[in-house]
């Protein structure tokens, strides 16, 4: 009987019921005194929201050994929970099966296996092409980053699976949705100009209507045109969010230059640059003048094998080292070689000298051969210096009325087909200009 008395005593105070006894917490995770609460089976998934509560090593919640600061915005399976009072705890589970321990519910946020979707705003560049690009959290992906690579997204969402890996919903700079990616396919950007990729190459400047920074607070540090035709070593290149790509471009002497972006520049095979064309004359001014084979610099004759023929230049190459080399032709039509510019005489035609073409000539005097525009327009002699007195063909209007002597019809027919004129009035008497 005293035996039976014993069991029955244990049975109404909970000691025998069937499952683990516990002690029940507060809300702040502090160890109640309550007892008899079982541990119940449970199957789900959470992420952990919140950094500032405790887990406990097990069902009994007496021990703590960590906070949630290193959980937050992890997805867990959860196995079990126990209710000791009125705030339930569940067994976290990680990818690999270890017990993470016992974490109040109010801490998490109830998921499935893909995690919580989390609210974020920063940037990334794609970095890796060989992660796959999917449309959706179903697994299926019809692409993979290779079509995105070196490109800056913005993050909208981070899906934190049970898995262990992080899933971001990537959006472009019109905010449409381009896929959702492993986040070990991307690097952290520090803006939407993207992440710094490292680069080895050159390129020759040839816009002159850009400008180049100083950094990506946008401060001006020069334009293009104050470099136009220079080659510049490129070390970094950023891909910004809007789908331009920023160079960060290096002279000779390893100095930034400036940030640029691409579309001012074309990309050179090496540090001699891209070939600027044309076709003009020049000689072999200097007996010790070397010609060159190629840009790796083997000799292919003295430039005294030609100091007295009238070459052509068909290019011109300003090379990374801050030299101007002219690929020259014999009047035969044969390849001479690079030769050092400052070793020549350039015998620049007018044409190319004023910066238009015959054609463009031609076509202007062509347009007007059956209108008065030209024709009739009455001679006016020289008086003064304004050459805009001497430029007024018959078919515009001015304020000095119609008149034209013969420099200022030629003159401008050639400022009509694209001459710069102030390359005349900068080597003359300044007696010219173009017309107003």
């Amino acid at each position: 009987m005293r035996v039976k008395w014993v069991i029955a005593l244990m049975v109404g105070l909970g000691l025998l019921a069937g499952g683990q006894s516990v002690q029940a917490a507060s809300r702040n995770g502090a160890a109640g005194a309550e007892v008899g609460q079982a541990q119940t089976s449970v199957s789900g998934y959470v992420t952990v929201t919140a950094g500032n509560f405790k887990v406990w090593t097990d069902a009994s919640l007496q021990r703590s050994v960590m906070t949630t600061a290193s959980l937050k915005n992890r997805t867990f399976r959860v196995r079990s929970s126990v209710q000791p009072h009125d705030v339930r705890y569940l067994e976290l589970i990680d990818q690999n099966g270890a017990e993470i321990g016992f974490l109040n519910e109010n801490a998490t946020l109830q998921t499935n296996a893909n995690g919580a979707c989390l609210e974020v705003d920063r940037y990334v560049t794609v970095t890796k092409g060989n992660y796959a690009l999917a449309q959706d959290l179903s697994g299926h992906a019809a692409k993979t980053t290779a079509a995105i690579l070196n490109q800056t997204f913005r993050v909208k969402y981070v899906h934190p699976a049970a898995s262990g890996i992080n899933y971001l919903s990537l959006y472009n700079g019109t905010g449409k949705l381009v896929g959702i990616v492993d986040e070990g396919a991307v690097a952290a950007a520090p803006g939407s100009y993207g992440s710094c990729v490292q680069e080895n190459r050159y390129v020759t400047i040839t816009a002159t209507n850009f400008k180049l920074y100083r950094n990506f607070a946008w401060q001006v540090a020069r334009t293009s045109a104050s470099v136009a035709n220079q080659t510049f070593y490129v070390k970094y290149s950023h891909r910004a969010i809007s789908g331009a790509t920023f160079l960060s471009v290096y002279d000779k002497n390893e100095r930034l230059v400036g940030i640029i972006n691409e579309s001012a520049t074309d990309a050179a095979k090496g540090p001699q640059g891209t070939a600027e064309l044309g076709h003009w004359y020049a000689r072999v001014a200097t007996k010790s003048a070397v010609v060159w084979r190629d840009f790796s610099w083997k000799t292919r004759a003295a430039g005294s094998t030609y100091t007295s023929q009238r070459l052509t230049v068909r290019g011109r190459y300003h090379h990374f080292n801050g030299g101007v080399y002219l690929s020259l032709y014999t009047s035969a039509g044969k390849w001479v070689g690079y030769v050092n510019q400052a070793s020549c005489w350039d015998e620049t035609g007018a044409a190319s000298f004023l910066g238009t073409t015959r054609t463009k000539i031609v076509a202007e005097l062509t347009a007007h051969l059956n209108d008065h525009y030209y024709l009739g327009t009455p001679y006016r002699g020289l008086a003064t210096a304004n050459a805009a007195r001497y430029m007024v063909p018959g078919g515009v209007s001015s304020p000095y009325g119609v008149g034209m002597n013969c420099t200022g019809f030629v003159s401008y027919v050639l400022q009509r087909a694209g001459a710069k004129l102030s390359r005349l009035t900068g080597l003359s008497n300044q007696w010219g200009g173009q017309c107003l």
